[in-house]
């Protein structure tokens, strides 16, 4: 199997979980089951943790497979030839402090 098909395999499993689970959310909420006790919030509680990690894992994998479909960079002994070197940026005066001189701090009677 080539690499863009194990991909697409896995980003098929992973929308139809989420799907799924997406499903079941809203089962949860149309048939009042979350309104009647704790099985309704657990249930939606695993449904919203199953939507998470799977969008996650999608989210890497779709990630992943773009960046083995970009274009291989140029060999190494062109790219030092081909590209161009960067220029020194000219010189600039020293900034200035942003308060040149501190006013003097007028002593307490303490001191």
């Amino acid at each position: 199997m080539s690499l863009k098909s194990d991909t697409l395999e896995l980003a098929a499993l992973y929308g139809s979980i989420i799907l799924l689970s997406l499903f079941g959310i809203v089962w949860d909420i149309w048939s009042r089951l979350l309104t009647n006790g704790v099985d309704g919030i657990f249930l939606l509680l695993i449904c919203l943790s199953m939507v998470g990690v799977f969008t996650l894992a999608l989210l890497a994998t779709l990630k992943d497979a773009r960046a083995l479909l970009q274009p291989a960079s140029a060999p190494a002994g062109q790219s030092a030839q081909s590209k161009p070197t960067a220029k020194p940026a000219a010189a600039s005066a020293p900034a200035s402090p942003a308060n040149p001189s501190p006013s003097p701090v007028p002593k307490t009677e303490g001191e």
